[in-house]
């Protein structure tokens, strides 16, 4: 795919000088440890143009990115590769970046994956910072690769051009006005004539890759966007336009050019037109808010006509001499504050040497002060410049009286709320009686293997996770075991499961009555095809609801043994040696899931002592106070250190190992082993 490298192809490239590797991760993230041999640069994604119309604008840009590159030692001949975390959007912005400077675009990519795939893999990192020597990187500017707000405003009532706005949801209606907080930016809304796509849909649900392209297209097909069409590209800051831009080349779309510098310039402009779903929608209660906001405001300008408040007025309302005199005072200190004279009467038991090492030392700090039935918050600066203590006044009276009514609110809501946590509190072990209540009986399991354990832990009190075992045939001589992982957690995780738990059943009588046969891939292929008819059934069911999962068969008097897994491996000790069936990287159930998904089927060779190892990706995502994660490897060591003991032993180690490893961080997911032994 254009612009997408594997890890694979990057370790033939690693050591090639004209193959520089950057980092765009945080520079903390970087120093604890990065991919061999690669550069940080996280301004590619951090840098925040607020405008790229004006000359002055573009060439602040231009020298910007000039500048960070030449220092770094990159130059227009490299092959460029830019990772994160995963795949998501800062990567992707490096591509758009370089390209709009003139970099040859068949050199620019990205790493699949990012970090946390490289990691995963257990790919070589380090902490050594590799020795940079200064270029000059030269610029070629790629002009109508970007257009500015002017190009903008022309194409926003031009319909032959398709104006694509890839933001959140709740940016696109109106509620927030940017990535970084609901009120970061001045304006909410969108440019008028604009399409919406949210720019999750063009990456894969674990966000280490671009999203199927066959998905990605029906997404595109249902807002009629062809391949021939003209499209701009826009978001706040370039970035996720970016991740978008790849999944459209991917596609065959090449008459794309980007708003760059999108909402963040946009919002800023005078008169630039603005749709806001949400202030034109008539909803009481978000204009009740709005007007209370308002009038909070207006309550806040008033007080500040008579005791100034940075915030409406720079100008102090007086000044402390280095004797603790009030000079330099106004009206506010005469009628309102007509008993501070020295700066004793705000902070007591002060001497000299105070008052010189808080003007020396510009320190700061606020007192709030009663005096004739009104509240005064007082804010100290000292000012070595004036060779004074700088005093800034608001009036908090109402403020105040507005939070004391807030505490008895507060006071008398928490009551009401302990009632309802007790209640809810209750509910939850009970739905956790059920949820333990569906579980296969341990019978199962000691009557048809020689060794078994299940560790079953829900992140809370009841989770997503869920097994099933099941016997079949006269003599009860076929096994099957349902490992699944439902999306989520918590009380929707164990609503899942009730689903799944009805699915199962289902499946099961149509075994008994040799309607179809107890082979895993027919049945994950079944539970995926009634859980995505289950569920659409539901229209207003608009969440990703899915799960993971795998299923073992296994016949005693045959020997046989089979496994079928989505996202789900299957880890097998056998005869001295770990072997790992990865099973298909597909999830179950999810709206884009096929509804005749096939899945692959794997026969494994069952020996003496043979041990498996099914699990869901709790025990691997769980994080240490570091932010490590207890990983795939430290799996695997504890199978090499472990196999030879009795598996309840081995159930003991491996929860005493995962308390030590996690320790002081609570559990992140739910976690679910089951080991068997023949």
């Amino acid at each position: 795919m254009k612009f997408i490298i594997t890890q694979d192809q990057i370790l033939k490239l690693q050591n090639n000088d004209s193959v520089k590797i950057i980092d765009v991760r945080p520079l903390e993230d970087y120093e604890q440890s990065h991919i061999q041999n690669s550069i940080s640069i996280p301004e590619i994604f951090t840098h925040l143009p607020t405008g790229l119309t004006t000359k002055n604008e573009k060439k602040s840009f231009e020298d910007f990115f000039q500048k960070v590159l030449s220092k770094n030692g990159i130059s227009k001949a490299d092959t460029i590769v830019f990772y994160e975390e995963k795949y998501t959007l800062k990567s992707p912005r490096g591509i758009t970046i370089l390209k709009y400077l003139g970099h040859d675009e068949d050199k620019l990519f990205v790493l699949e994956g990012g970090f946390e795939y490289w990691k995963d893999n257990n790919l070589e990192l380090t902490t050594k910072i590799p020795n940079i020597t200064e270029s000059n990187y030269n610029l070629d500017i790629l002009e109508n690769f970007f257009i500015d707000y002017d190009e903008m405003i022309d194409a926003m009532n031009d319909e032959s051009i398709i104006k694509l706005d890839v933001r959140d949801k709740d940016e696109w209606i109106g509620i927030s006005s940017s990535p970084y907080g609901l009120d970061f930016a001045p304006k909410k809304g969108r440019i008028p004539n604009s399409i919406w796509i949210e720019w999750y849909k063009f990456i894969s649900d674990d966000l280490l890759k671009v999203e199927s392209l066959n998905f990605i297209k029906a997404e595109l097909q249902s807002q009629n966007i062809k391949t021939t069409d003209n499209i701009i590209l826009y978001c706040f800051k370039g970035a996720r336009i970016s991740n978008s831009y790849i999944a459209l080349r991917a596609l065959g779309y090449e008459n794309i050019k980007f708003y760059f510098a999108g909402w963040n310039e946009w919002c800023r402009l005078d008169g630039a037109p603005i749709i806001n779903e949400v202030l034109e929608v008539d909803n009481p209660i978000l204009k009740e808010n709005i007007a209370v906001k308002k009038r909070l405001e207006e309550v806040c300008i008033a007080n500040s006509k008579l005791i100034h408040f940075p915030k409406y007025n720079t100008e102090p309302i007086f000044a402390f001499t280095r004797k603790g005199d009030v000079y330099n005072d106004n009206m506010a200190t005469k009628k309102i504050l007509p008993s501070l004279h020295k700066l004793n009467d705000l902070i007591d038991n002060i001497d000299d040497d105070f008052i010189h090492n808080f003007i020396d030392n510009n320190q700061s700090d606020t007192i709030v002060r009663e005096e004739n039935n009104k509240v005064y918050e007082i804010h100290l600066k000292g000012s070595r410049e004036v060779n004074a203590i700088l005093a800034y006044g608001f009036d908090i009276t109402q403020l105040k009286k507005l939070n004391e009514n807030l505490e008895d609110i507060v006071e008398q809501r928490t009551l009401s709320l302990e009632k309802k946590t007790k209640y809810i509190e209750d509910n939850i072990r009970y739905a956790a009686l059920i949820q333990e209540a569906i579980l296969p009986p341990y019978t199962i399991f000691e009557n048809s293997f020689k060794e078994h354990f299940i560790y079953w832990k829900p992140c809370d009190v009841v989770g997503g996770d869920i097994y099933f075992a099941n016997t079949f045939g006269k003599e009860n001589e076929e096994v099957v075991v349902m490992l699944l992982d439902g999306a989520g957690h918590s009380i929707s995780g164990s609503f899942l499961t009730m689903l799944l738990k009805a699915i199962e059943t289902k499946i099961v009588s149509k075994i008994i009555t040799k309607k179809i046969e107890p082979e895993p891939h027919i049945i994950l292929e079944r539970l995926n095809h009634d859980f995505k008819f289950m569920t659409s059934q539901n229209k207003d069911i608009k969440a990703l609801i899915g799960f993971d999962g795998g299923v073992l068969y296994y016949n005693k008097k045959t020997n046989i043994c089979k496994y079928s897994g989505g996202k789900t491996p299957l880890y097998i000790y056998n005869d001295g040696e770990l072997e790992i069936v990865k099973s298909d990287r597909i999830s179950l159930g999810y709206p884009r899931n096929k509804l005749d998904q096939k899945f692959t089927q794997y026969e494994i060779n069952i020996k003496k002592d043979t041990i498996i190892y099914m699990l869901t990706d709790g025990i691997i995502d769980q994080e240490n106070e570091n932010g490590e994660y207890y990983g795939k490897k430290s799996f695997r060591n504890f199978i090499a250190n472990n196999h030879t003991k009795p598996l309840d032993e081995q159930k003991e180690l491996l929860i005493d190992e995962l308390n030590e490893f996690g320790k002081n961080i609570p559990q992140t997911d739910d976690i679910t082993i089951i080991a068997i032994k023949f």
